[in-house]
């Protein structure tokens, strides 16, 4: 009686693994850090550069930049020589810290060798992602009205805007990216191999402005303040990587040398509302202030008021029909979406499924 054969296929697909951190980096990235000598950075380096060679490696074959896989090297490299002085090992991982920075770096110079414009700051990156935003929002119109407009909206002369416009174009027009590869048998000489659509201004002006809002806004905060929001948030101070473990108020209680849980919540609510301020002031967000006014078994009654301007308006909610009652619509929510008092009534919502009534809040949010 003839057996089955059976056929066994070789593993042909494996996730790579990411190379170890050597411990002797470690340590040279902590001299350095601490004394600024050369030798301790060439040391660093030294022990480094197979996890820079992954790095540069990934970024070089996401984006078909395997001819500037050099250039990408010396740029991790330069930048590792002024993020090292912000390491700190006990927040988060040598290799997380430095790819959140050397990423940064690569995508910009891969944008600019793309699109053959120089943005040399993040600021200039910001401008021009806002002005091509309004001349998208203006029908792509580039007469002198138009670009007068524009100008007055970010505080530059019509002549700088139209520079800006031009090289905004151009990184548009850099969607689809091709390298040779050339058949015997084919007539096809170009392939594509990769789309980058984050050029794209209109989907981009939103991340970039919360982005950084959020970030300056985080850095205006005493010390005491961000450590506590950084921890008990999961995120790096430095980095804004993701930590393992989130502290608790009691935790941080310790940490910071303060009386009890509770004035460490406090801390961190005050942290958060300072930044919600910062934001709405930079035109970043819009702000819903609650109060609470009366409180019943049965009921809870709110004040609330619309971007920090005009008359108060008036929510109140039945905690045992689960509905809420519009008493007076605040100034600046007459609109029939009501977006403000909408806000309002998610935050109390969230509040009593809490069960935690606060006196008063604050609530940022973007339409």
């Amino acid at each position: 009686m003839e057996q089955k054969r059976t056929i066994k296929l070789p593993r042909m697909f494996r996730r790579p693994k990411e190379r170890p951190v050597p411990k002797r980096a470690e340590k040279w990235a902590l001299l350095y850090r601490d004394t600024g000598e050369d030798e301790y950075f060439q040391r660093f380096l030294a022990d480094f550069e197979p996890v820079l060679d992954q790095i540069v490696i990934g970024a070089a074959y996401n984006y078909n930049m395997g001819e500037h896989a050099e250039d990408l090297k010396s740029i991790c490299a330069a930048t590792c020589m002024n993020a090292l002085f912000l390491y700190e090992p006990e927040k988060c991982s040598l290799r997380k810290f430095v790819q959140s920075y050397v990423w940064a770096d690569m995508l910009d110079y891969i944008r600019t060798m793309r699109s053959g414009y120089i943005v040399s700051t993040r600021s200039t990156d910001y401008v021009m992602r806002k002005i091509m935003w309004e001349y998208h929002q203006h029908h792509d119109r580039t007469d002198d009205a138009t670009l007068q407009e524009i100008a007055d909206k970010v505080n530059r002369k019509p002549k700088t805007v139209m520079r800006y416009i031009m090289a905004g174009v151009a990184n548009e027009m850099q969607v689809a990216y091709y390298y040779r590869n050339r058949d015997d048998d084919s007539e096809r000489t170009l392939e594509e191999t990769i789309s980058d659509s984050s050029a794209d201004p209109q989907h981009a002006l939103a991340f970039c402005e919360r982005t950084m809002g959020v970030t300056d806004a985080f850095q205006e905060l005493q010390n005491v303040d961000r450590d506590i929001v950084s921890l008990h948030l999961q995120f790096c101070e430095r980095c804004a990587t993701k930590q393992q473990k989130r502290q608790t108020f009691q935790e941080l209680a310790l940490r910071n040398g303060l009386r009890s849980p509770k004035a460490a919540e406090n801390h961190y609510r005050k942290a958060l509302d300072q930044m919600a301020l910062q934001l709405f002031e930079g035109g970043r967000c819009h702000l819903v202030r609650l109060r609470r006014i009366k409180q019943t078994a049965r009921t809870v009654t709110y004040a609330y008021l619309a971007d920090e301007d005009g008359e108060w308006g008036e929510i109140r909610y039945d905690r045992k029909l689960d509905t809420f009652e519009v008493a007076r619509l605040a100034d600046w929510d007459l609109m029939i979406s009501q977006p403000f008092a909408e806000q309002a009534k998610r935050a109390i919502r969230k509040m009593v499924q809490a069960q935690k009534l606060a006196n008063e809040a604050l609530i940022p949010w973007r339409e």
